[in-house]
């Protein structure tokens, strides 16, 4: 898998601090190839943080802030994660780690789906994208 370095330019800077703390932390994080897609030189504004197979889903949004979300496999009554209210997040590495532990929004505790069993699997499933690994500089 191609890897880029933490500071190459290709996320929004406002994501690097708690990128940079899920890398010292022992994260694995991924952001979609974005080459050819844009022509207006935008830079990624979400990645995928992975830990012990676990993933989550950490955007930056100008207008909301900072989104995460569960991932898992699609579903049509639920989709492919939820999203936690971003007034009521914690925007650090315990948040994110419980995300990738099993931690769900209170609305969808009782809902049943589908977890990837790891990075590879999602990966597979999700072949018409290509992922780069962010690594530290």
């Amino acid at each position: 898998m191609e890897t880029t370095k933490l500071h190459s330019g290709a996320v929004h800077t406002n994501l690097l601090p708690l990128m940079e703390e899920l890398l010292d932390a022992g994260f694995s994080l991924y952001i979609r190839d974005n080459r050819g897609c844009y022509d207006d030189g935008s830079v990624t504004t979400y990645f995928y943080a992975v830990l012990n197979d676990g993933i989550a889903y950490v955007e930056y949004n100008k207008f909301l802030g900072y989104i995460m979300d569960t991932v898992h496999k699609p579903c049509k009554e639920y989709g492919t994660g939820f999203g936690f209210d971003s007034k009521k997040i914690n925007v650090d590495v315990s948040f994110v780690a419980d995300i990738c532990k099993g931690l769900v929004p209170e609305f969808a505790e009782h809902m049943k789906v589908n977890r990837y069993r790891n990075w590879e699997e999602y990966v597979k499933i999700n072949s018409w994208c290509k992922y780069i690994q962010v690594i530290k500089d």
